[in-house]
């Protein structure tokens, strides 16, 4: 079933030239805001303490384990801290990351329903599916949707070139197509050659490494993935 969708245009002072270059930063958030916020979180803490000493009292008097207890012989897989946070903080919101869906990610995709258990440790899920409006996938050339309109090219570019460019260039990941790419990038910047890399982050924490040394100048775009 096609659906189309219109670009929804953003308010006009969405556009002005300070708020495209404007980063928030802490002195500029509204003390009144930084108030509650910190509030909450103090709160939050003193709870969750008063919560884990109540349950230690308890176990001790009924001379029960914990069921979160690690077995003997066993190295514990998460710390303390770790432990806390996860259970009186990030459990409280969990239910806002990590949810399932049941369908592929093209345009919109079906959200599995679900209701969380005792302060969201595990969830249930309901039976009931809502479609939902994709912003946020790595499909982004829908590749995962069956007879779009990339699907023949994908093909043919597979029976062409085969599935070893997605391999490293030291491999088997350089053909006539990254060459021409590579050209392409050069003549545009003005400059003698250019690299390309599959993924940013792969460029940061490995590739610029082995191209600059101790005393090296990295200039790197601000909107530089993983930087």
């Amino acid at each position: 079933m096609q659906r189309n969708f219109k670009p929804v245009e953003p308010p006009s002072w969405a556009l002005e030239e300070r708020y495209l270059k404007r980063r928030l930063k802490e002195e500029d958030i509204p003390w009144r805001i930084l108030l509650v916020t910190y509030w909450g979180f103090f709160w939050l803490w003193v709870v969750g303490l008063i919560n884990e000493y109540a349950t230690q009292i308890h176990l001790q008097i009924t001379k029960k384990k914990s069921r979160y207890a690690t077995p003997e012989g066993f190295a514990p897989l998460v710390s303390d801290f770790n432990y806390f946070y996860m259970r009186h903080f990030y459990g409280l919101v969990r239910d806002c990351w990590d949810r399932p869906i049941g369908s592929r990610p093209g345009a919109t995709f079906e959200y599995l329903e679900r209701y969380g258990v005792n302060k969201n440790e595990f969830f249930h899920l309901t039976g009931k599916r809502k479609e939902c409006l994709n912003l946020s996938s790595y499909n982004y050339l829908g590749f995962a949707e069956s007879g779009a309109a990339s699907e023949a090219e994908v093909i043919a570019s597979i029976e062409k070139y085969g599935t070893s460019p997605c391999s490293p260039q030291a491999e088997l990941g350089y053909c006539n197509v990254h060459e021409d790419l590579e050209r392409l990038v050069a003549d545009h910047l003005g400059k003698e050659a250019a690299l390309i890399f599959a993924a940013g982050f792969g460029t940061n924490s490995t590739s610029l490494q082995s191209l600059v040394g101790k005393g090296g100048l990295i200039i790197s775009d601000s909107l530089n993935h993983a930087r």
